[in-house]
């Protein structure tokens, strides 16, 4: 079960049990029965609790938020204003953007294949993946600049899912750990098998 936006976390036991945080000083959210994340909802909505279903298994490592700082993530700090560019009529998310944030869409589902290549995840048989940033139209040309910035805060919107998709990936990956180890099995293959930035992948 993911945290909510207030940091309590809650899990409801075969007792039908709630659990909340010793430090809390109110009752969680609590999702309705049927409350499971949808291919068809907003991004946004992944930061509000649902119940973890098979088809989406990984929503419980979704982050709480988008930190747009540092090497990994920097790229997805955007001014008020989102900056666009116009090109024969047609508006685009600033080509720098556009460009860095593909770049990272892309070394991020790169790792996370290669680690499950070596490490299979038995995923369950209705599993799905909610959709790629790509599919949200960051890439794409729109006619107008209220579409285009709209596609925008809707792509970034989309990496809460796809960074939740990633840590469920790490947190599964457990070959060649070896104990006294500070770095996680992951980390390690990616660095020294992938020749991974150490940067690139501390921030991972």
């Amino acid at each position: 079960m993911a945290q909510s936006t207030d940091h309590s976390f809650v899990h409801l036991d075969e007792t039908l049990c709630i659990y909340a945080s010793p430090t809390a000083n109110f009752l969680p959210y609590v999702p309705s029965p049927d409350d499971v994340l949808r291919a068809s909802m907003h991004p946004r909505e992944t930061l509000v609790p649902h119940w973890v279903s098979a088809a989406y298994s990984y929503i419980g490592f979704t982050p709480l938020e988008i930190k747009s700082d540092g090497l990994l993530t920097g790229c997805l700090k955007l001014p008020s204003k989102i900056p666009l560019e116009k090109i024969d009529s047609v508006y685009y998310l600033e080509k720098k953007v556009r460009v860095s944030w593909a770049r990272l869409e892309d070394s991020i589902t790169r790792a996370m294949y290669y680690l499950e290549q070596l490490q299979p995840i038995l995923w369950p048989l209705d599993c799905e993946t909610y959709p790629y940033i790509k599919n949200f139209g960051y890439l794409k040309g729109h006619q107008s600049e209220a579409k285009a910035s709209k596609a925008a805060l809707v792509s970034r919107f989309a990496f809460i899912p796809f960074f939740g998709l990633c840590s469920f990936v790490l947190a599964m990956f457990s070959k060649g750990k070896c104990l006294g180890d500070p770095h996680p099995p992951w980390a390690r293959v990616l660095q020294d098998s992938c020749r991974v930035h150490p940067e690139w992948v501390k921030n991972l």
